[in-house]
C-alpha cells in the first residue's frame, strides 16, 4: 500500500502538465501585479494633472480677466465642430463601403441571372439529354443561388440607407456647428485672442489627460484579460487534479485485489475430494442386494433374516470381506 501511494505521489509531482500550469499561473500573477501596480499609477497621474491643470488655468484666468468667459462659447463650438467633423469622415467611409457592397451584390446578382438563363435555355434545347429528377435538382441550385445573391443585395441596400441617412444628418449638425462658430468668431473677435494663451494651456492639458485616459482603459482591458487567464489556468489545475486523483483511486482499488498463492487452488481440490468422498452401502436380502452412498468411509450391512449389522471401517479391509462373504452364505442357506 505504501509502494502505490509513493508511486501515485511520484506521478503526480512528475506530471509535466501540472508544472507547466504552476508556470503559467506564476507568470499571470507577476503580470496581473504589475498591470494593477501601472494602473494604479496612471490613475494617480491622471488626478495630478487634474489638479495641476486646474490650478494652473485658475491663475491664468485670475490674470487675464473677464474675456476668459466671454471667449469660452466660441472655443467650445470649435470642439465641438472638430468632433463633428470626425464623426462626418466616420460616417461617409461606412457610406462608402455600404455603396461598395451593393454594387458587388448587384453584380453578383446580374451574373447569376445571367448563368441561370443561359443554363436553362441550354437545357431546354437538349431535354432528351437530362432526367427529370436531374433537371429538377439543376433548377432548385440555381433558384437557391438566386434566393442568397437577393437576399445579399437586400441587406447591402438597408445598410447603404442607413449609413447615407446617418452620414446627412452629422453633415447637416457639422454646417450648422461651422456656421455658428463663424458668427461667435466675429462677434467674438477681441475676447478670443486676448484669451487664447489660457484656451491653448486648456488645449494642451486636455490632450494630455486624454492619453492618460487612453492607457488607463487599455491597462483595465489587460488586467481584466490576465484575471481571465489566470481563472482558466486554475481551473485546468483543477482538472488534472481530478484525473490525478482518479489514477490513485484506481490503483488503489486494484491493490485490493489479491491473487491466490502457490497451491492454494491444488489444495481447495483435495479438500473437495475428501469431503465429496463416499462408500457404497450394501444392503442385503433374500431376492436383492442394494447399495447406497454414506459418508464418513463407514460400510453397514443389513439383512432382513437377521437382526445384526456389520460395521467395519476402511482400515479393516480383508477383515470386512470375510464378514461379507459370511452373511452372503448364511442368507443362501436360508432361502434352500
Amino acid at each position: 500500500m505504501n509502494g502505490d501511494d509513493e508511486s501515485d505521489d511520484d506521478l503526480e509531482t512528475l506530471d509535466p502538465r501540472v508544472k507547466q500550469q504552476l508556470e503559467t499561473l506564476n507568470q499571470l500573477t507577476e503580470r496581473i501585479n504589475l498591470l494593477e501596480k501601472r494602473f494604479e499609477e496612471s490613475n494617480a497621474m491622471f488626478r495630478c494633472v487634474l489638479n495641476e491643470s486646474s490650478d494652473k488655468l485658475k491663475i491664468i484666468a485670475r490674470h487675464l480677466g473677464k474675456c476668459v468667459k466671454e471667449a469660452r462659447p466660441f472655443y467650445e463650438t470649435k470642439r465641438k465642430t472638430k468632433e463633428l467633423q470626425l464623426k462626418c469622415q466616420r460616417a461617409a467611409i461606412n457610406y462608402e463601403k455600404a455603396c461598395q457592397l451593393y454594387e458587388q451584390s448587384k453584380e453578383t446578382i446580374n451574373l447569376t441571372e445571367e448563368r441561370f438563363a443561359a443554363h436553362k435555355q441550354r437545357a431546354e434545347f437538349k431535354k432528351n439529354d437530362f432526367e427529370p429528377n436531374e433537371r429538377r435538382d439543376f433548377d432548385n441550385t440555381w433558384q437557391e443561388m438566386l434566393n442568397q445573391a437577393t437576399a445579399k443585395l437586400t441587406s447591402a441596400e438597408i445598410m447603404k440607407r442607413e449609413s447615407e441617412l446617418k452620414h446627412e444628418r452629422c453633415m447637416h449638425l457639422f454646417r450648422e456647428s461651422e456656421e455658428r462658430l463663424n458668427l461667435l468668431e466675429k462677434q467674438l473677435k477681441t475676447s478670443i485672442k486676448k484669451s487664447r494663451p489660457y484656451f491653448e494651456e486648456q488645449n494642451k492639458f486636455h490632450l494630455r489627460l486624454s492619453a492618460i485616459k487612453a492607457e488607463i482603459e487599455t491597462l483595465s482591458k489587460e488586467i481584466t484579460e490576465s484575471k481571465n487567464a489566470y481563472s482558466m489556468t486554475l481551473k485546468n489545475l483543477e482538472k488534472i487534479s481530478e484525473e490525478i486523483h482518479e489514477k490513485r483511486n484506481r490503483s488503489f482499488l486494484k491493490s485490493l485485489k489479491r491473487e491466490p498463492g502457490v497451491g492454494a487452488e491444488m489444495n481447495d481440490c483435495n479438500i473437495s475430494e475428501t469431503n465429496d468422498c463416499s462408500v457404497p452401502e450394501l444392503n442385503v436380502s433374500s431376492s436383492r442386494c442394494q447399495m447406497q452412498l454414506i459418508p464418513k468411509s463407514k460400510v453397514v450391512f443389513e439383512s432382513p433374516s437377521f437382526n445384526s449389522s456389520l460395521t467395519c471401517s476402511s482400515d479393516d479391509d480383508s477383515l470386512c470381506f470375510n464378514n461379507l462373504s459370511s452373511t452372503l452364505e448364511s442368507s443362501k442357506i436360508s432361502d434352500e
